[in-house]
């Protein structure tokens, strides 16, 4: 069995599709706009080994990570 891509495994920390209202990103950070922070798991998505940090906002979840953010943003929006 294959492990999920790191796109999959951050949209399932972020308590799923139907939580996101909006994805964007900027260089080094995917930023979500959710329905419900407290759906968030964020030990896991500090867990994740390409994952620098994580930022919560008060209408959200910012993301850095290492490398592949446009990458990562692309794969999400796909997923949404």
């Amino acid at each position: 069995m294959t492990q999920p891509s790191l796109s999959a495994q951050i949209l399932a920390f972020m308590g799923g599709p139907a939580n996101v209202e909006r994805l964007t990103h900027c260089f080094s950070r995917l930023r979500f706009r959710l329905r419900d922070s407290t759906l968030v798991d964020q030990d896991g998505l500090r867990g994740l080994p390409d994952v620098l940090d994580i930022f919560p906002r008060a209408d959200g979840m910012h993301v850095a990570l290492r490398s592949g953010v446009v990458q990562a943003h692309a794969e999400i929006a796909a997923l949404l």
